[in-house]
């Protein structure tokens, strides 16, 4: 379950009159991009139903590329002309990525550092 409630009262228990229980509802998806959706209900023995809905979406990772297009103009034959592209983590955490290239292609990827 990615909704997890916890506290003295998540499970069931006892209300006096005229009295609240508090307990935490949490939220711990699994992979990015997920919508998750969920009912929790309370049941009294006289028959009322109360009902809550919780939902969230996982997000993930996010990265941007400092450049969407490269023009390299007229190169001669046999020559390299280089650019720099640079990737930003934009995230709170660490994100392993990696840039897939047409395996027979004319412009390759290497590392400056």
């Amino acid at each position: 379950h990615v909704f997890k409630c916890t506290g003295k009262g998540s499970s069931g228990g006892y209300l006096k009159q005229k009295s609240h229980e508090e307990f935490k509802v949490q939220f711990t998806p699994s992979m990015p991009g997920t919508f998750s959706s969920e009912s929790f209900k309370a049941y009294t023995p006289g028959g009322n139903v109360a009902t809550v809905k919780i939902t969230g979406t996982a997000i993930g990772p996010s990265v941007t590329l400092s450049q969407s297009t490269f023009q390299f103009g007229s190169v001669v034959a046999g020559k390299s002309v280089r650019r720099v592209l640079d990737i930003e983590n934009h995230s709170d955490l660490p994100v392993h990525w990696q840039i897939d290239s047409e395996c027979l292609g004319t412009f390759a990827l290497g590392a400056d550092r």
